[in-house]
């Protein structure tokens, strides 16, 4: 799309003009033409196969037929729409159409033989899942995020109460790490309408829960570092709706997701999430659609020694942003994250600063899983 975009504002000398989106940021691929067709967005780019069912004919290039190059099978299934003129693709103007070249296996562990893809899940869609069927694998068709099959995992701590005062270093990513709220220029962030909306939910945090102190925080292109610190155990109000209590059980095992206790470090993120998702959907137009990761990443912070270099690294994070890992074109990694990581391994073996209590550390690069997003 970018490359397209690219030649059509060329041809057309600056006369059109083309605002793009990364994937699922505007629109998923599950709601694309529907998206399109409510206006939503003015042009999309569909994975037919994300939607089962629904192109019957132009599902028929998905036949083992030997195609021998990419080339052969886009002209052959423009051709099909241009005789057929399918229904389900009648209410929109289709500019192009084009087949996907050979998929490969992307797996946890290795696959060499057939015997390594004996009984292993795989996700496929469309046509792939009767061929891996036939090679042993148990093909897995999700065209788009099932809950009940996909159930989120919480990453945060059993035992820990995170309503207790205490200090914490909180980083939240965008869905798909998609660079949302602006850009990095000569070393300084300069953000977007989004963006601002972002800046401005986190300094309000403080307004809606009286308990609540902010330190050092910045916002990036795909992310937001802030030091969030509870100060009392007082409960405020929240920046959307009421959050259910946290059940607690035994220390260092992970909490299953039944909601974050009122006034606690989860209800204060989740409110802030919920506050800018609302915001930012509502400008753009797009009710409904993701803007954050499901999960956040949070470390407690037990000396000042920590405090100071998690400041630091708040402070020059856009200056350093070409080394960061969730750049996607960083020149390479940043020394001064593994750094800050092993300190915060160290840290995690002192007392709290406010007396919290012990909890295992996550290492700093799970901030940002690939993980599917919260919905407002």
């Amino acid at each position: 799309m970018e490359k397209w975009k690219t030649v059509v504002e060329a041809r057309t000398e600056g006369k059109v003009k083309i605002q793009t989106f990364p994937g699922s940021t505007l629109l998923g691929a599950k709601n694309m033409l529907d998206g399109v067709m409510d206006g939503v967005a003015d042009i999309g780019c569909l994975a037919l196969p994300y939607m089962p069912g629904r192109f019957p004919l132009l599902a028929g290039v998905d036949l083992p037929v030997g195609f021998r190059n990419a080339a052969t099978a886009n002209a052959v299934l423009f051709d099909l729409y241009s005789k057929y003129q399918p229904k389900s693709l009648s209410k929109v103007k289709v500019l192009t159409l084009f087949a996907a070249p050979p998929a490969n296996i992307i797996s946890k562990k290795p696959i060499r033989t057939l015997q390594d893809l004996e009984g292993y899940e795989l996700r496929c869609t469309g046509a792939g899942v009767e061929p891996l069927k036939l090679l042993g694998a148990v093909p897995v068709a999700m065209p788009a995020y099932d809950p009940q099959r996909h159930r989120r995992r919480s990453i945060r701590l059993r035992g820990y109460d995170y309503t207790q005062p205490g200090v914490y270093f909180i980083t939240i990513c965008t869905h798909q790490r998609a660079p949302l709220f602006g850009q990095v220029v000569d070393g300084e962030m300069v953000l977007n309408v989004y963006g601002e909306i972002v800046r401005t939910c986190w300094r309000e945090i403080p307004d809606h829960f009286p308990h609540v102190e902010l330190d050092a925080f910045v916002v990036m292109p795909n992310h937001i570092h802030g030091i969030i610190v509870i100060v009392d155990h007082v409960v405020g109000a929240t920046h959307a709706s009421p959050l259910r209590h946290m059940h607690t059980s035994r220390p260092s095992e992970r909490v299953p997701p039944r909601g974050p206790a009122s006034g606690s470090l989860g209800a204060i993120v989740g409110s802030f999430k919920s506050a800018v998702t609302r915001r930012i959907n509502a400008l753009r137009g797009t009710p409904g659609a993701p803007v954050w990761q499901r999960n956040y990443y949070e470390h407690i912070i037990r000396s000042e020694r920590a405090l100071d270099a998690i400041r630091q690294y708040i402070a020059e994070n856009p200056a350093r942003w070409h080394l960061d890992r969730y750049n996607p074109n960083a020149v390479g990694p940043d020394p001064r994250a593994r750094d800050l990581w092993r300190l915060l391994q160290n840290d995690a073996r002192t007392r709290s600063l406010h007396g919290g209590g012990e909890a295992s550390p996550r290492p700093y690069h799970n901030a940002c899983r690939d993980q599917e997003e919260d919905q407002p």
